[in-house]
Parts: structure tokens; C-alpha cells; sequence
């Protein structure tokens, strides 16, 4: 029998355990977003002991069910959540799916699931050593940024305790939407709990820059990432800089999903990522 519960920083363990078998490190698939955010879609974690997912809700009539991880009777497992979802009037779903689990979704539940595109979701995934030394030619522009950014008297300092709160304030008042104030303000309210590390960039005592990132194996994913517009070379510092002093052993760095801006889109391929991890969302066929 599945149980249903909200998703609270005591489960970390349970969902660490699932995802690490699964060798899952995309950003939706990482419990520091996971319970990030959860107050923002009524996440629910559910389990029968041998499968896990989560289900979200979306809008007023979907529910959304990430593909269950672990072993064993995935169909039986999904149908009793669909009936779940369906008992509240909502609409469900498969999702996210990632590329590497297309194959299983596919073998699993057939012609039942026809699987759509995800495009706005997929995650930019680079290779760490290149965005520390930011070499070759696509890069060059990159690089005389950074370069010209380092020329003002800077200091970078890791988060810790003495400055959460402050680089939390930094952070909230730089946010474009209520739901990523939401979510910022989950990630530094449990800051130590979730695992997270991150730093920031000041110049004349002043913050300009700041970020916070979750380890995965050997991939970063960077859940949060601000910087003053006006502060040439801002975004670019706190990019090198985190990953140069904080991050320098890992292999890859996940700066996650677009979410279909145009301009954020445009800034994260300008980075010629090395892979992106595609999505898709599976709608039953009736």
C-alpha cells in the first residue's frame, strides 16, 4: 500500500537513498528542490517501501507523479497514486521524465503513456573544468569579462553562519517572482540541513554577487544564483569564482532549466553546455 505524506527535511535520508541508486542528479531530481519547492506545488512523497516518487500539483486540476525509482511493481505502484489523484479531481501525469529513464518509462507502461517534449525543463549540464578555465574560443568573451570584473577590489567569502542572513536579504531582493522568493528563502532557512554550500561577491563591503549549490557524486547543481545588473562581470565572477575555491574536484556543473526565458536561455547556451538533460512528460492514453 502506498503512503502519501508531505514532504518534510526529515525525509532527506529516504529520497537521498532512491536518487543516489537511480544516479540521478538533475536538477529537479535533488531533495534541496525536492523540498524547495514543495509549499509552492503541495509536494507529497509517496512510497510503499520499495518504489518512491513525489506528486506535485499544477494549476487547479493536474497532479504530476515523477517517475517511480526503485524496484518493483511500477504499474500496480502508479495506478493506486493515479486513483489518488483522480479522487481530488485532478488530472495525472508522468513527470518529469529524464532522457535516461525514457527507455524504462517506455518499457514499463507501453502505448499507455505517450511521452511530449519538455524543452523549457531541460537541464544545462557543463563540464566544470571548462567553466573554471573558461578556455578555447567560444569562451573568449567570457573570459575578458571575468578578467575585466577582476580588476575591481573584490572579496569572496564562503556562506556561513555570520552571513546567511544577509546574503538571504541579498538574495529575496534580487527575485523576479513570488514562488523563487518562496523558494530562496526555503534553501536558506535550511541552509545546513539540506546539505547546501554556497558564497558571495562584495566589492567595497558591499554584496554584488552571490550563489548556493547542492553536491550530487561528482556534479554541482546551482540552485541559486544572483547578481547587481549593474555590476559588469557580476554573474560571470560568482560563476568562476564558486566553482574555482568551493568546487574545483567535481566533473560536471547542472545550472538546471530555463524555464523558457528567452534571455535566460540565451545566457546559460552561452556557456556552450556539454549535454542537457532532456525531459519529457508522459500523458496516459485512455
Amino acid at each position: 500500500m502506498v503512503e502519501f505524506k508531505r514532504v518534510s527535511i526529515e525525509d532527506k535520508p529516504l529520497v537521498d537513498k532512491f536518487l543516489d541508486e537511480a544516479g540521478l542528479f538533475n536538477g529537479d531530481s535533488c531533495f534541496g528542490n525536492i523540498f524547495a519547492w514543495s509549499d509552492a506545488f503541495n509536494t507529497k512523497i509517496c512510497t510503499d517501501g520499495s518504489l518512491f516518487t513525489c506528486i506535485a500539483e499544477l494549476g487547479k486540476d493536474r497532479m504530476l507523479i515523477n517517475f517511480p525509482l526503485g524496484k518493483g511493481d511500477r504499474i500496480t505502484f502508479v495506478k493506486e497514486i493515479c486513483d489518488y489523484a483522480r479522487q481530488a479531481g485532478r488530472k495525472p501525469s508522468i513527470g518529469l521524465i529524464a532522457d535516461r529513464l525514457k527507455p524504462l518509462a517506455e518499457e514499463t507502461f507501453g502505448d499507455k503513456l505517450k511521452l511530449l517534449r519538455c524543452r523549457n525543463n531541460d537541464d544545462y549540464v557543463y563540464l566544470a573544468e571548462k567553466l573554471i578555465n573558461l578556455s578555447g574560443k567560444d569562451l573568449h568573451s567570457k573570459k575578458n569579462m571575468l578578467n575585466g570584473f577582476l580588476k575591481n577590489e573584490y572579496t569572496y567569502e564562503g556562506i556561513n553562519a555570520g552571513n546567511l542572513g544577509e546574503i538571504k536579504e541579498f538574495c529575496l531582493q534580487n527575485s523576479f517572482t513570488t514562488a523563487e522568493t518562496l523558494v530562496i528563502g526555503r534553501f536558506f532557512d535550511n541552509f545546513v540541513p539540506l546539505g547546501l554550500t554556497g558564497a558571495a561577491i562584495r566589492i567595497n563591503k558591499t554584496l554584488v554577487a552571490a550563489t548556493v549549490g547542492e553536491r550530487k557524486g561528482n556534479t554541482i547543481i546551482i540552485h541559486v544564483e544572483k547578481a547587481l545588473h549593474d555590476v559588469r562581470g557580476a554573474y560571470a565572477a560568482i560563476n568562476n569564482l564558486y566553482l574555482k575555491n568551493d568546487n574545483a574536484d567535481v566533473y560536471y556543473v547542472n545550472r538546471e532549466d530555463d524555464m523558457g526565458h528567452e534571455n535566460l536561455r540565451k545566457a546559460k547556451m552561452s556557456y556552450k553546455p556539454d549535454y542537457m538533460v532532456e525531459k519529457y512528460i508522459g500523458e496516459f492514453v485512455e
